[in-house]
């Protein structure tokens, strides 16, 4: 448990920077198979930012986005392949910090599958979780402060 309350002290300390790229494309996104089924979804939403690593536990590149909802509301989605039957399976979107939105993969627990540390602020709110896919939809398993920053 120290060692997981030291990583996010680490990790809200690098994110506290204004980082935010907005991206206005698919640049960089080297699955096209995850992002065409994103596109097919959500294509009228504004891509922000986005992550591929494994979070399935597959050993396999998946793939995390963070859209804008609306002036006041980011989201973040997971899509991933499940390659015993061949379908792509997306999460339901989860609020996402408004600005200064950082992702990042850690294998906290030292068990598949990876965590997802997200954090992020809104104005003077600052907030982190840290999600692991269970049952294809990401489950928090410790947060701090999202409430206020997404």
């Amino acid at each position: 448990m120290l060692r997981l309350f030291f990583v996010l002290c680490v990790f809200i300390f690098v994110s506290c920077g204004d980082n935010t790229q907005d991206i206005k494309s698919a640049e960089g996104i080297n699955n096209n198979e995850l992002y065409k089924a994103y596109m097919k979804e959500y294509s009228e939403k504004e891509l922000l930012t986005f992550l591929e690593g494994d979070f399935s536990g597959d050993n396999k590149d998946d793939l995390i986005i963070i859209y804008r909802e609306s002036k006041y509301s980011n989201k973040l989605i997971g899509i991933y392949k499940d390659y015993n039957s061949g379908k792509i399976l997306m999460t339901s979107p989860i609020p996402a910090p408004i600005e200064s939105y950082t992702m990042k993969f850690y294998n906290i627990d030292e068990k598949v599958p990876n965590e997802i540390l997200v954090s992020g602020k809104k104005g003077a709110h600052i907030g982190f979780a840290v999600y692991r896919l269970e049952n294809g939809e990401f489950i928090s398993l410790f947060e701090n402060g999202m409430e206020d920053c997404c």
